[in-house]
């Protein structure tokens, strides 16, 4: 297995594809919780190095819930669209909202 670094993609879980370093903090723990024993060590460790890294910077990354969908919009192949873009173009794509 090759280093990992903060540059590396993920190559598992949610966020396939995106660089560690721009996961959010919560995420991040995750990783380091529950795969520091295992065969995806390496990749707590360097989780834990960004997590240390951006307390020492002071640049802790909270994401907004918009941010991260987002972020996984964009991951998905959508490209720059905005979830508010998304939810003008449901309408056309057949979802309709409901009339109360």
């Amino acid at each position: 297995m090759s280093k990992i670094t903060p540059n590396s993609r993920l190559t598992f879980g949610q966020h396939k594809g995106m660089k560690l370093s721009d996961c959010a903090d919560d995420y991040l723990k995750w990783i380091v919780k529950n795969l520091w024993n295992g065969e995806f060590h390496m990749w707590a460790v360097a989780a834990k190095d960004v997590l240390a890294e951006r307390e020492s910077s002071g640049q802790q990354q909270q994401l907004s819930l918009e941010e991260q969908a987002d972020a996984m919009l964009k991951q998905a192949g959508y490209g720059d669209l905005t979830s508010d873009k998304v939810n003008r173009q449901l309408p056309r794509a057949g979802w309709r909202k409901r009339r109360r």
